[in-house]
């Protein structure tokens, strides 16, 4: 390789959601070399490349499957191209890109995606604001909330009042510290 040719001025964002639903982020400054031979090369990091690439086996018997018309494959084209939908950074774009799945969706005469494209039609504005929150949140957080939520509804059953109820979803939730009682019970 040859010398540096240059760095982009801003670094790149990368972002992955991992197992448990916590999102991460790399940021990288991708580095160009000028190479002599092949001209401006852009430097490869392996968190760049998507996660579901075909081995060249695999991509064989796809093109096979596909010759066959098959509506499972007309399902799994559809699963996959569905998965472009979360590379989109702003909501105008992604909303484009999510009505016109919808639509072929919709064509594909298959009940089970058209059941999908209906869901994602009725919720659309919910699943675009999080492209307007940058990406930043997941129902994980919510998840969480409730579980404690109904953990301190389950564990409250007997008191009498809302307002015992509030106080102590206030303390389950927020972590608040528990008040000194004027008696000691033993």
């Amino acid at each position: 390789m040859g010398s540096t040719y240059d760095t982009a001025s801003d670094p790149r964002l990368f972002e992955f959601i991992g197992m448990w639903g916590f999102a991460v982020f790399f940021i990288y400054r991708m580095r160009r070399v000028n190479c002599p031979h092949c001209g401006v090369v852009v430097e490869d990091v392996p968190w760049s490349t998507g996660k579901h690439h075909l081995t060249e086996k695999q991509s064989g018997r796809l093109s096979e499957l596909l010759k066959m018309n098959l509506r499972t494959v007309k399902a799994y084209l559809l699963k996959e191209n569905f998965q472009r939908f979360w590379e989109y950074v702003r909501p105008t774009w992604a909303g484009k890109f999510l009505d016109r799945w919808c639509n072929s969706a919709m064509k594909s005469r298959i009940d089970p995606m058209k059941d999908i494209a209906k869901m994602l039609r009725s919720h659309r504005e919910l699943i675009l604001n999080w492209f307007r929150a940058k990406k930043r949140f997941n129902s994980g957080i919510v998840e969480g909330l409730n579980l404690k939520w109904n953990l301190t509804v389950r564990k409250s059953f007997g008191f009498r009042t809302p307002e015992a109820l509030k106080t102590a979803s206030y303390h389950q939730l927020g972590d608040l510290p528990e008040p000194e009682f004027t008696h000691r019970f033993y």
